[in-house]
This record gives C-alpha cells, sequence and structure tokens, in this order.
C-alpha cells in the first residue's frame, strides 16, 4: 500500500507530516524537544502514521488532538491513544460511531458521490481499534520547549491550539485554515466563534506563523483578522450570511464561515 504521508521542514525541530488521499487532505505537525516529541492530530485511519513518526524521530512521542472530528484521530490508536479536550468528550464518541459518520457523510455530500464512493465511505469510517483517551492539560513541556493549550472553542465546542512561543509558532487545527471554518457542522455559534479568533489576534505578537489542519501552510498573513471581521460583520447584520444546501456562507476577503440553517438570524 502506498503511503500516504509527505514530510515537509519548518525548522531543524518542526515538521509537517501532510496525509493526501483522493477525498481528503489532513496536516499534522511533528515538534521535538530535549526530552520528548509531540504529534499535533493524527489524520484520517489510512497509513502507518506512527512507523513513519518513528523515522523522524526516536524521542517518546505524545499525541494531542486539536479537537474529536474523525479526521484528527484516525491513527490515534497506532499510539495507543491520545490527549484531547474534555469539551469534545462527546463529539468524540459521536466520531468514532460508524453509524454517525455515515449519517454525517450523507447529509454533506450529493447522493451520487455516496454511491460512488460507498466502498471508501464504508472503508473510512470503520472505528479504530480501542484506543486510550485522555483529557488535555494546560501544557506540554518536551525539554526546553513548552507548548501551550490555548482553547478557541468555534469549529467543535472543545477546538484548541497550540502555541509554541519560544519558536513563535500557533498550531490552528480547523480553528484558523486559509479557506474557510466549518461552524454548521458540531460547531458552537458566531458569537463564541468571535471570542476565540479574538483571543488569537490579542497573541499575535507571540507567533509569525499559523499552522493550520487543512488546505495551504502557514495560512496567509492577515487571515486571522479577515475571520475577526466575518464573525463580526455576520453578528452586525453588515455580512448577510447565504443560503446554500444544509447551510448558510458567510463570506469576507478570502475566507467564509458556515453556519446551520436554523440558527438564529443576527443583526436583525
Amino acid at each position: 500500500m502506498k503511503n500516504p504521508f509527505k514530510l515537509r521542514k519548518i525548522s531543524d525541530d518542526t515538521y509537517i507530516i501532510e496525509q493526501k488521499t483522493a477525498y481528503f487532505q489532513c496536516l499534522m505537525y511533528l515538534l521535538t524537544g530535549d526530552k520528548m516529541a509531540l504529534l499535533i492530530d493524527t489524520g484520517i485511519n489510512k497509513g502507518d502514521l506512527r512507523g513513519f513518526v518513528s523515522s523522524l524521530t526516536g524521542l517518546p512521542v505524545t499525541v494531542v488532538c486539536t479537537h474529536g472530528h474523525f479526521d484528527h484521530i484516525g491513527c490515534a490508536w497506532q499510539f495507543g491513544g491520545a490527549l484531547v479536550s474534555d469539551d469534545d468528550d462527546k463529539l468524540l464518541a459521536d466520531h468514532l460511531d460508524q453509524n454517525y459518520l455515515k449519517s454525517l457523510i450523507k447529509k454533506e455530500y450529493s447522493p451520487l458521490f455516496c454511491r460512488l464512493a460507498k466502498k471508501i465511505i464504508d472503508k473510512l469510517t470503520i472505528p479504530p481499534p480501542k484506543t486510550t483517551w485522555a483529557h488535555l492539560p494546560e501544557s506540554i513541556e518536551l525539554g526546553n520547549r513548552r507548548i501551550e493549550v490555548i482553547k478557541t472553542p468555534g469549529h467543535t465546542t472543545g477546538s484548541v491550539c497550540f502555541l509554541d512561543r519560544k519558536n513563535k509558532m500557533l498550531f490552528s487545527g480547523d480553528t484558523v485554515c486559509d479557506w474557510g471554518i466549518l461552524l454548521h457542522l458540531d460547531g458552537t455559534d458566531v458569537s463564541t466563534y468571535l471570542q476565540s479568533v479574538k483571543k488569537l489576534k490579542a497573541l499575535e505578537s507571540e507567533f509569525d506563523d499559523i499552522w493550520p489542519g487543512h488546505h495551504g501552510a502557514p495560512v496567509k498573513r492577515g487571515t486571522l483578522g479577515w475571520y475577526v471581521a466575518c464573525a463580526e460583520g455576520v453578528l452586525t447584520g453588515e455580512i448577510k450570511p447565504q443560503k446554500q444546501k444544509r447551510k448558510r456562507v458567510a463570506k469576507h476577503k478570502e475566507i467564509l464561515i458556515t453556519l446551520p440553517n436554523e440558527e438564529e438570524s443576527y443583526g436583525s
């Protein structure tokens, strides 16, 4: 089986691991310190991620997940377990349930896609082997490298970012990507998400780049400010979300925020 992982070196002690298939693209990050390594996110359950990571470092590896969606927790079982926010406990249970995932995919994709990709969907939604899940601490010490856990509810209730002040890096998961954020699946309301991106904006002097969970990396400069402006615009009514299929979409500059159709109308 072809290995779905590609490596990109950010610095001597930080790597991007990209997992790319015909239907998914996930970005994971390996950070090393003097005593241990940290793997941020584990993609979908496909490929030998543990073997790939072992080829990069002989240090003991702690695995953390930015949130509990199946495309971030998939290979955690290969390491025996991972740390995730306790605020995503129920979401994590849902995304380890095959029936829930199939239902979610049917809601998000067209009937034609679901028919054509049925075998792939069946395979990808098989729950991974038993995994030990524990809750994230406030910070993780790698040995001369401290990683802070920043709570950023929005994409999910338990979404977090990881801040490395020493090396001026922010690892944002799906909280800040250079395309958009989905609040219509398991997300919180726009007000909660706005407070999260404002929190990150206040920390902007502590990082040079934002390294996301999908799409381009790092995100474009100015993207964080676009999310703040978009969320504020939705709340004031200056930005009117447009209805698309089973969601509403608010756009600003080069990013978008999705909202559930049943959400309260803001700015009215």
